[in-house]
């Protein structure tokens, strides 16, 4: 007699079978990617755990015909490593599973810094004086991105008979 035995099924990527995915997406865009599945017995294949094991972001999959569709979407501003682990099972006996673990490298993006007037973000700001007076003003800015210097660039003419002096603290 011929025992018929159960095989795993496999997971596909780029029509490769894999155990784990390499992929790279910058900080704040999503990215999608599709493996396939397949079964040599021909049994049913079903998505039994898709889990994040590190990293930050929400993950959204679709199931088309064998086909599974991760969209991960990094958390705003997260950069870094994002690990996940796919699981898909059989329906033989005994029931068997393939899984593979999707390696997400976030590149950080440049963002640009942000003026800050009256606690809040400002794209310009204006100041106002009467004739011949003084005016002293501070502006605040800050870069999301740690370690960036900031530099300021004062305009190249006088504005309506005035002066810009700068008296950069950093």
């Amino acid at each position: 007699d011929v025992l018929n035995v159960n095989k795993a099924p496999r997971i596909l990527f780029n029509a490769v079978v894999v155990d784990t995915i390499n992929v790279s997406t910058l900080e704040n865009k999503p990215i999608e990617l599709c493996v396939e599945t397949e079964d040599e017995d021909g049994d049913l294949i079903s998505l039994s755990d898709l889990t994040l094991l590190s990293g930050d972001g929400t993950n959204e999959i679709v199931e088309n015909a064998g086909q599974y569709c991760l969209t991960h979407s990094p958390a705003l501003n997260f950069s870094g490593d994002t690990y996940l682990g796919l699981t898909v099972c059989d329906n033989g006996n005994p029931q068997l599973c393939a899984y593979v673990v999707i390696h997400i490298e976030v590149i950080n993006v440049n963002n640009p810094p942000e003026i800050i007037q009256d606690n809040a973000v400002q794209d310009t700001i204006r100041f106002s004086t009467p004739a011949r007076t003084t005016l002293t003003a501070n502006v605040e800015a800050i870069d999301k991105d740690d370690g960036d210097q900031l530099s300021l660039i004062l305009p190249a003419t006088s504005l309506a008979g005035g002066q810009v002096v700068s008296g950069l603290d950093r």
